[in-house]
């Protein structure tokens, strides 16, 4: 598995748009800026695991939460591969770790290296295509609107295992 965390606000994300030749399209949006941030694990299998945090930035807490979660949802051992952010390497984090060391290997990617996390590719998917230009008044909504692009992705495990696929690193062997 590869795991990341990304933000998200209420502010959209514009990008290029079709439009009537003379009329300008107009997206109108609160400048509100509530924050939301999420971690999430996309796995070879086509697989993909994510939880949402209102008004947080992602703290060791949380991660390890996440990997809890993990280790209940999937069967058997888990490698997980992640950058090295301070969250990630922290000292609850890594006594996590080696608590379910059983289940449970950590390996990190190079220092900024985000090229090499698939999971890197769902964010930039999610953001730029499924809520392009899109504007939710409150949390609420880009909460809803954030689940209903993760459930459009893991309906779609072709574009999943395309995120696997873009990575330099050849991960031909480990696709299902």
């Amino acid at each position: 598995m590869f795991a990341d965390e990304s933000g998200f606000s209420l502010i959209p994300l514009i990008r290029r748009t079709w439009a009537v030749e003379g009329q300008t399209p107009i997206i109108r949006h609160c400048f509100n800026w509530p924050k939301l941030s999420a971690i999430s694990a996309v796995s070879t299998q086509s697989r993909i695991y994510m939880k949402l945090l209102l008004n947080k930035t992602v703290k060791s807490h949380n991660v390890i939460a996440f990997l809890s979660h993990l280790l209940k949802l999937v069967k058997g051992m888990i490698i997980l591969v992640w950058d090295r952010i301070q969250t990630h390497r922290s000292a609850i984090v890594k006594e996590f770790i080696k608590s379910n060391s059983q289940r449970l290997k950590v390996y990190y990617l190079p220092p900024y290296a985000p090229d090499l996390n698939p999971a890197e590719g769902i964010w930039n998917h999610i953001k730029w295509q499924e809520l392009a230009n899109y504007c939710p008044r409150n949390l609420s909504e880009l909460v809803k609107a954030i689940k209903r692009s993760t459930g459009n992705i893991r309906n779609r495990p072709k574009l999943i295992r395309s995120f696997l696929h873009a990575t330099p690193l050849n991960f031909d062997h480990l696709v299902n």
